[in-house]
């Protein structure tokens, strides 16, 4: 099956975006504590630009203050993954923890970014958690479209 869909991969065009557009599941959502966290979200979301990874945080969104959880939710619903920044910020945020336990109940992938010291939650699977913190940042930002679409990595050719 890996090799079909690397095949697929190989003769479709991989500069176009990738994103909510025509079928769900082809962008990914990001989790974060907005007054704390935009400028760790502003470095996320130029790297994955460049990667063509359309990325969807609630900053996108018109503000709807009664809808907002609604929104959200429906994003989730639709995203490939959704990526988290935990923080010590992130932790204090109830929507934040809320966005978590729906994206594990929807059996969504939640990629931990670790940007300080504090622990994820006991339910975290520890493969999907990445170091963060500044003298790890750059390494992660360059791994990160591979770890959200891991057939997109260059396969060696055979000899």
């Amino acid at each position: 099956m890996s090799d079909k869909i690397h095949r697929a991969e190989e003769v479709f065009d991989k500069s176009a975006p990738r994103g909510p557009v025509g079928r769900p599941g082809l962008f990914v959502m990001l989790s974060y504590r907005r007054e704390k966290q935009k400028n760790l979200a502003r470095l996320l979301r130029k790297q994955l630009e460049e990667a063509t990874i359309t990325l969807w945080d609630y900053g996108d969104s018109p503000r709807r203050e009664t809808e907002f959880r609604c929104e959200i939710d429906t994003k989730i619903r639709e995203s490939r993954a959704v990526i988290i920044l935990l923080s010590r910020a992130w932790l204090e945020s109830p929507e934040c923890q809320h966005e978590a336990k729906l994206a594990a109940e929807l059996q969504r992938r939640r990629i931990w970014l670790l940007c300080d010291d504090s622990r994820p939650p006991e339910d975290v699977d520890r493969a999907d958690c990445f170091e963060f913190r500044l003298n790890h940042r750059k390494e992660t930002l360059r791994q990160l479209p591979h770890i959200i679409f891991p057939s997109r990595r260059k396969k060696p050719k055979p000899a």
